[in-house]
């Protein structure tokens, strides 16, 4: 979101920048000057944008840019529980069907999934081992960076479809982790196991709601 955020820092009367990140997703928040004319605003956000979508990686998707609009916030909220589904499961109904059946009803204007159960990987870095192997915080970092991604191969033609080809690179279960090779010493690869250990982690809370675009 850097770059996304310097190019628009330049824009006369913008008060305030803020940025999140998430899996697949970054989303950047401009707060302008009241007395700014928001339809202005999101024209010169656009152009500033479109100056910098060159330098984004492949494979990034175009960008959407909105304004905030009060009546969209969500006029029906509700939660989902169950006695017989495990919340892992109770996510995937919610975020796969659910909510892709709501979109697709009249006059709904979106439908946001808040919560659930959401896989995490805690790495707990050995300082000794690392220290005796000199394997730094920052090349286990970057290993896990590089690594654990999915990268697109570019479009391949067959016959009148291109059909875009993705190396799938993301890591899925948590030992595969452990086969990561951080550093080589001696022409031999020192593997993340060496100097961390994994636990897997899930957090506990849904709720879906929606918005109408009326």
């Amino acid at each position: 979101t850097r770059k996304v955020e310097e190019a628009v820092n330049t824009i006369s009367g913008v008060k305030e920048i803020a940025s999140r990140s998430y899996e697949g997703l970054s989303l950047v928040i401009i707060r302008f000057d009241l007395n700014i004319d928001p339809v202005q605003a999101a024209q010169e956000v656009r152009e500033k944008i479109a100056l910098v979508k060159p330098s984004f990686r492949t494979g990034v998707k175009e960008p959407l840019i909105t304004r905030f609009d009060p009546d969209e916030n969500p006029v029906v909220s509700f939660a989902l529980k169950s006695d017989s589904l495990p919340a892992r499961e109770l996510t995937t109904l919610a975020d796969q069907l659910i909510k892709r059946r709501l979109q697709n009803v009249r006059g709904v204007g979106r439908v946001t999934v808040v919560g659930g159960v959401r896989r995490e990987i805690a790495i707990e870095l050995d300082p000794v081992r690392m220290e005796a192997l000199r394997v730094s915080v920052d090349q286990v970092l970057n290993t896990l960076r590089l690594e654990n991604q999915d990268l697109p191969a570019g479009p391949i033609q067959s016959g009148d479809r291109d059909r875009v080809v993705q190396i799938t690179g993301r890591i899925r279960e948590p030992q595969d982790f452990e086969r990561l090779i951080v550093a080589r010493r001696q022409g031999q690869p020192v593997q993340s196991c060496t100097c961390s250990g994994f636990q897997s982690i899930w957090s506990r809370c849904l709720r879906l709601r929606f918005a109408s675009d009326f």
